[in-house]
């Protein structure tokens, strides 16, 4: 539903009960796929399905930019 968000709180806590997060610099989204990919400040970027909102996958700290 629009405007929800995809997981509350606590079911975002790992088992250590913390995590880290890192400020989203990029989007990008495809067109007919429902589909799209968030470039973090952590140097990673990670594509999501939009339509069922879960990770698809996560590429980790690029040393080099992506554009």
């Amino acid at each position: 539903m629009p405007g929800t968000p995809a997981a509350s709180s606590s079911s975002l806590s790992s088992s250590a009960g913390s995590q880290h997060v890192f400020a989203v610099n990029d989007i990008c989204f495809h067109k007919t796929e429902g589909t799209f990919c968030t470039g973090g400040s952590d140097g990673s970027f990670t594509f999501w399905d939009g339509i069922a909102r879960t990770k698809l996958k996560r590429k980790s700290s690029y040393i080099f930019i992506l554009s």
